[in-house]
């Protein structure tokens, strides 16, 4: 993926930035239940796989927010053209290997590829990343169950890859709803761009 340097004197984050790039903890996150009905509805009809197809629209969301696609590199920033997907997939002996997938591409395409890649992983998967680390998302889903929270293990020093993650959708009210979690390096992201993602996430759900 193709960068580029972003001057933090050109951003109006420069205290922000160099005051959370310090701290030991330095992630802000956010889970909301995501209203997926016609989602849902429109996946059923056509069958096309619920992980796959919600994983291509959450990617594609998060590459519409620049702030998602900038990360820390020798204490200063970088924002990359495009991000691609680190997925956590569960392996056939019940651990669980990376794949890496590219939404960049046809949604019929996209399905073809990633069924081979996740199948492949099942296989033989493991947990080095074969792309430039610094460019991706990373994602995972725990499709067992629903939930209001979620702690994720985090590395020392912290990287400034955003992650997403969703659980088990259940239905309420006549709604289809999916607990959805982002966290991100705060002297990157704040409050205000995980809300315009989630916006833009609930808008190609909805198209």
């Amino acid at each position: 993926m193709n960068k580029k340097v972003i001057s933090i004197e050109d951003t109006n984050r420069k205290e922000h930035f160099l005051y959370f790039k310090n701290i030991g903890y330095p992630y802000v996150g956010l889970t909301i239940h995501l209203d997926i009905t016609h989602f849902s509805q429109d996946l059923k009809a056509k069958g096309n796989p619920f992980f796959l197809s919600f994983l291509y629209y959450v990617v594609k969301a998060a590459n519409t927010i620049p702030q998602f696609r900038r990360r820390i590199e020798n204490d200063g920033i970088v924002e990359y053209d495009y991000c691609k997907a680190s997925c956590v997939i569960l392996k056939n002996d019940n651990s669980f290997g990376y794949c890496t997938l590219d939404c960049n591409k046809p949604f019929s395409v996209f399905l073809d590829e990633g069924k081979e890649r996740i199948e492949r992983t099942k296989e033989s998967g493991n947990i080095q990343e074969d792309e430039n680390v610094d460019s991706l998302f990373f994602i995972s889903c725990i499709p067992w169950v629903t939930y209001t929270s979620i702690t994720q293990a985090v590395p020392f020093p912290p990287d400034s890859n955003p992650r997403f993650t969703w659980g088990k959708y259940t239905q309420q009210n006549n709604q289809t709803l999916i607990p959805v979690s982002v966290l991100a390096h705060h002297a990157l992201i704040d409050g205000l761009h995980i809300s315009q993602f989630f916006a833009e996430l609930e808008n190609l759900l909805s198209a």
